[in-house]
């Protein structure tokens, strides 16, 4: 009776697992509470749901999560000591807690579950491995039974299989010999199936034309696509001769397209390795080789040697191979020069020695001499000679280079130059020299030569002299400190204009000799140029022209003397003339005519145009000429002070070319011509209070004519007055000074009155004011 009470609750002991772990965890949590204040309520639980899954039967882990919620939710959650949810927060973290554990729960029984299996699976395997080994135990008997059974059949396949291992060792042995030969030589293989017209074409083929696998259809037509154009038709024909007969060989060089677009040249190499029943070709093998750098290089040395041969057979120099034999040499090649040279040809030449050919004994020794020191020197030796032809004596220099000797003697390259015409040509050079330093040397000029940096190279013995220097203390030496240092800038300056197209340039400056005296020279320096336009060196050629500097220096200070002394003349006669336009004007206010008060107005007008012309010489640099514009101008505001009042309306306006200078003679005749005409004008051409105009005008009309022109637009003046007879003294004045300057007058007063007077001069040259 109480075996069947119990029973059922024996066996369902472990279902108090979730309830055990949960009331543990619930406990913790409560004697944990004052010590832990943020904990979240649900995190204790955790780990008894964990362990009823894992340790409980099937459902424990749920039951325990049941258990946890509600005590979590009744005890923890606010408010607590009920079942109401007043927060969605507290609902939802409350359901994420029952969500989270019944997944682990779940994932805990399947790996409970898959352990269990694994467990019934080993247990299996290990029945199923004693079966095995009672079922191996009868194999191993049946197996010892057919063991003795094949053991007399392996002996005699052992033999069999150690002779197949050996040919295959062998087999594997040369091929891998041939892959590394091929590697190594860089050829490409090609395997033409001739029924189907498919092609196999190994990398290195493909690379060595730079392209790729894949690049190419695997067909015969690629082949004959990339072949050039000019190569097809023969390729063609030999490929058709090897076809029909592989005895022909298959070995050509011809040229295929890369990839690049260049052509390479391709060495080619097949055999027809399969034929049908009917001798038909199946197959056919080969290899390809780049030799493209080989035909580059063949060429390249057929072209070498043709340039050589032309030059060789073209040139006037002698050159061969000559071989020592004992004490005499032997002539083994030579070109057409050298022939030419003994008057044979060169076949007759060849192998013919020294004495054949007559050479004299002392320079066939000479020949011999050099060729042993070469050969043991090893080392090129070259020496000049002379030789005695039909043309006269003639100078060779022979050139010796060893080269390698099919025999033990020795061997030359042997190159012989007529350098006859070059010793003349030197020998006329040192006579020219000669007479060249000779002349040089006795010149009384200063001849150097020196480099851009002033380094002399050459000196005179004139330039020694003057220096009181040996040609050894000058040479090499800079020139500059022979300059006083104020020079020197100058000095640098006109060396600088030298050029290519301006050659020479002459400058003068001072020299300092030994003794301290300084002395001028002049200097005419020419530079040389290459043709790239470098300047090489300078040469200078050098005067003293201290006496004439001397001279100059005296002569300018002789002038300066002169023209000071002229100047004072000038002043003293202007101030003459300016006493006596004032004892004319003392004079004029003495009377009481008023005529004669005006004559002698006039005449203090004229002494005082004169007086200006002297003025502005004493004020000029220039006291043989004047300048005409400065003159007039001055001129005619000095009568307009004297004529015009203040208020008057009459105005002067000049056309006067800046450039007219005039001596003083004729100066003054100007200068009297313009003070009676322009007084005139403004005396009798103009209504008081009226207006009016004085152009006074003066141009070059030609190369040595002046035409002077004074016009007014006054009341103007009958023309017969001028020309038939002048009736006033002031125009009497004009006609003699025109007549003086060899000039002509022409009067025009058809609109006031124009007066031109045209006159020559000597010169029309620009001078300083």
């Amino acid at each position: 009776m109480l075996r069947q009470f119990f029973l059922p609750i024996w066996r369902s002991r472990r279902y108090g697992i979730p309830f055990l772990t949960v009331a543990v965890a619930f406990a913790l949590k409560l004697l944990l509470a004052p010590f832990v204040i943020h904990e979240s309520p649900f995190l204790g639980f955790f780990g008894a749901v964990l362990v009823s899954a894992y340790f409980g039967p099937r459902g424990s882990g749920l039951i325990a999560t049941f258990l946890a919620a509600l005590i979590n939710y009744y005890f923890f959650l606010s408010p607590s000591s009920n079942f109401a949810i007043y927060q969605l927060g507290q609902g939802l973290q409350l359901a994420l807690f029952v969500l989270e554990n019944g997944m682990i729960c779940i994932a805990i029984v399947a790996l409970k579950s898959a352990r269990r299996d694994a467990e019934q699976s080993r247990f299996r395997v290990l029945r199923q491995q004693e079966t095995l080994r009672q079922t191996n135990l009868d194999l191993e008997r049946r197996v010892a039974e057919r063991t003795q059974q094949l053991l007399a059949l392996n002996v005699s396949l052992s033999k069999q299989v150690a002779d197949a291992e050996k040919v295959q060792a062998a087999l594997q042995q040369s091929e891998e010999r041939l892959n590394l030969a091929l590697k190594a030589s860089g050829d490409g293989i090609w395997d033409w199936d001739i029924a189907t017209g498919a092609v196999y074409l190994s990398p290195q083929w493909l690379k060595m034309l730079g392209y790729d696998p894949g690049d190419l259809p695997g067909h015969v037509s690629a082949w004959e696509y990339l072949m050039h154009p000019d190569d097809k038709i023969w390729v063609t024909e030999t490929l058709t001769a090897h076809l029909e007969n592989s005895e022909l060989p298959y070995q050509f060089s011809y040229r295929l397209r890369a990839k690049w677009g260049d052509w390479k040249w391709i060495a080619n190499y097949g055999q027809v390795i399969e034929r049908d029943p009917q001798q038909q070709p199946l197959r056919m093998v080969g290899i390809h080789r780049d030799v493209n750098e080989k035909k580059l290089v063949e060429k390249a040395l057929l072209e070498s040697e043709a340039k050589l041969r032309s030059f060789y057979d073209s040139t006037d120099i002698m050159i061969g191979i000559v071989e020592l034999v004992e004490d005499d040499f032997l002539i083994v090649s030579a070109n057409a020069a050298g022939a030419n040279f003994w008057g044979l040809t060169t076949a007759d030449l060849e192998n013919r020695s020294s004495r054949e050919l007559g050479v004299p004994a002392p320079l066939r020794q000479q020949w011999v001499e050099h060729c042993q020191q070469s050969a043991r020197d090893r080392k090129t030796v070259q020496f000049e000679y002379s030789h005695t032809t039909a043309r006269g004596v003639v100078w060779l220099v022979a050139t010796l280079y060893v080269i390698a000797s099919p025999s033990r003697r020795s061997r030359f390259l042997c190159i012989v130059e007529d350098v006859t015409e070059g010793r003349k040509i030197q020998q006329a050079l040192e006579e020219s020299e000669a007479r060249y330093r000779a002349i040089v040397e006795t010149q009384t000029e200063l001849i150097c030569r020196f480099q851009p940096d002033g380094t002399l190279l050459f000196v005179n013995e004139a330039y020694c002299r003057y220096f009181n220097k040996k040609p050894e203390e000058l040479m090499g030496q800079v020139f500059l400190p022979l300059i006083p240092p104020e020079d020197r800038e100058k000095v640098a300056q006109n060396l600088a204009l030298l050029s290519a197209e301006t050659p020479t340039v002459n400058h003068e400056h001072r020299v300092i000799l030994p003794n301290g005296e300084m002395r001028w020279m002049t200097w005419n320096n020419q530079a040389f140029f290459e043709r790239n336009g470098t300047l090489t060196v300078l040469q200078a050629i050098g005067n003293d022209i201290t006496a004439r500097k001397n001279a100059e220096l005296q002569m300018a200070e002789s002038l300066h003397e002169k023209e000071v002394l002229l100047k004072e003349v000038h002043h003293r006669v202007k101030n003459n003339l300016q006493v006596i336009c004032s004892l004319l004007s003392l004079q004029a206010r003495t009377l009481s005519d008023p005529a004669m008060t005006q004559h002698l107005k006039e005449a203090q007008n004229r002494v005082r145009s004169m007086a200006m012309v002297h003025e502005k010489l004493y004020q000029s640099n220039n006291f043989s000429k004047i300048n005409l514009r400065a003159y007039v101008r001055d001129l005619v505001k000095y009568l307009f002070r004297v004529y015009v009042p203040k208020n008057s309306q009459i105005s002067s306006k000049f056309e006067i070319d800046p450039g007219l200078y005039l001596e003083i003679d004729r100066a003054i005749s100007c200068g009297l011509i313009i003070q009676e005409l322009v007084s005139n004008a403004l005396k009798y051409a103009f209504n008081p209070n009226e207006p009016g105009e004085i152009w006074v005008k003066a141009m070059a009309i030609a190369e040595e004519q002046i035409a002077l022109s004074i016009q007014d637009n006054g009341k103007g003046l009958p023309a017969d007055i001028v020309c038939t007879n002048p009736g006033t003294l002031g125009l009497r004045l004009v006609k003699d000074l025109t007549d003086q300057l060899d000039g002509w007058l022409d009067v025009n007063g058809s609109c006031g009155s124009c007066f031109t007077i045209t006159f020559s001069q000597r010169k029309n040259v620009e001078f300083p004011t």
